[in-house]
């Protein structure tokens, strides 16, 4: 408390200005305050955005940005990818609504944000929309209503098809296929972060999607990552289910004794899954 007061005393002195302040290390230390905070066990689950909501105020003090169920709008492009920390893994998904399931609210495990700052893709998610209604109207960083809360990407999707197998630990691992349309109609699966653990019955329910947040191919590599959502009543309206990422797989980076416009022409061939697909205007809840 002492450190993140001195912190805000600085920010707030009449000698600085927002212009001075930089974006990303705000956007930093409100993410590292989120990932600290989620490792915390709240007496009530369902309190868990609003128990941080008088730091989220003394940010938005100074972010002068949308908060939106724990995060920043202007920080959505990076920070939906969120994702649960790897030694925790999944935890059962709550029984009581605590959030959208695009904020990490929505969760019990202890949280990360891998991808924060910085991304070449030409292909970002735009944010069209944010709905969100209050419980309270006057409290715009307190708790938010079961339902409310819509977000309307502008993004490129693909089909999958969702496969579960359980390790020699006895943990529940998830793997997700599509077919990419690069180049030529071709198979792929790869394994998906699951964000929580649902009844057996709906995982059975083949409705995912891979829903892109970055894309980049380089000289040397490509990658990408994104959302796995879940269908939900409607042709455009979606749950997210997990994350997913390819990048640094051995298949997908350049070879040494290949030239680069030998290894562009195979990745936009074989790779660069969403390419030849649509930007449309999809729901999350």
């Amino acid at each position: 408390m002492s450190i993140l007061q001195a912190q805000f005393d600085a920010i707030q002195a009449p000698t600085n200005s927002k212009r001075q302040l930089n974006p990303d290390n705000a956007t930093k230390n409100w993410y590292r305050l989120v990932k600290v905070y989620s490792n915390r066990a709240l007496t009530k689950p369902e309190d868990r955005i609003l128990a941080i909501s008088g730091i989220a105020e003394r940010y938005g003090r100074v972010f002068g940005d949308q908060y939106c169920a724990g995060m920043w709008r202007s920080t959505f492009a990076n920070a939906l990818y969120w994702q649960p920390g790897h030694n925790a893994g999944p935890q059962p998904r709550p029984t009581k609504w605590q959030g959208p399931s695009w904020s990490w609210t929505s969760v019990n495990a202890p949280v990360d944000f891998p991808h924060l700052i910085g991304s070449d893709s030409k292909h970002k998610p735009i944010i069209m929309a944010v709905d969100t209604k209050l419980v309270n109207p006057d409290d715009p960083y307190g708790a938010v209503q079961e339902g409310s809360c819509q977000l309307i990407v502008k993004a490129r999707l693909s089909p999958a098809a969702l496969r579960f197998e359980t390790d020699v630990d006895g943990k529940l691992k998830a793997r997700a296929g599509s077919i990419s349309m690069g180049g030529k109609a071709d198979v792929f699966e790869i394994p998906i972060s699951y964000d929580a653990v649902e009844p057996e019955p709906e995982r059975g329910e083949n409705n995912a999607v891979f829903l892109e947040l970055s894309s980049v191919l380089e000289d040397h590599r490509w990658s990408t990552r994104g959302l796995v959502a879940r269908g939900k009543g409607g042709t455009n309206i979606f749950i997210r289910i997990g994350t997913f990422d390819c990048s640094g797989q051995h298949n997908r980076t350049r070879q040494e004794n290949k030239s680069v416009e030998d290894w562009k022409r195979r990745a936009r061939y074989e790779l660069c899954w969403f390419d030849g697909n649509p930007e449309e205007d999809y729901i999350i809840i």
